[in-house]
């Protein structure tokens, strides 16, 4: 039974170490995407935090500066 290799490289049954090779590879790049992913992720959400704090302080700096300037 032929064994099919991801990201398209050419392995067969007689040649075991391009197949464990090639699995190796794919793994590496696809935790790297999962990484890349994961860590975008954190970021847009720290991001969303940050704006949330700068809006809030806006709006408390814009309700406060009417008791202070009528």
């Amino acid at each position: 039974m032929r064994r099919v290799c991801p990201l398209m490289c050419k392995c067969n049954e007689f040649k075991i170490d391009l197949y464990v090779l090639c699995n190796t590879f794919s793994d590496i790049f696809l935790t790297l995407i999962n990484f890349c992913f994961f860590f975008a992720l954190e970021l847009f959400k720290v991001m969303a935090n940050s704006l949330r704090l700068v809006s809030c302080l806006i709006y408390v700096l814009l309700s406060t500066s009417s008791e202070f300037f009528p």
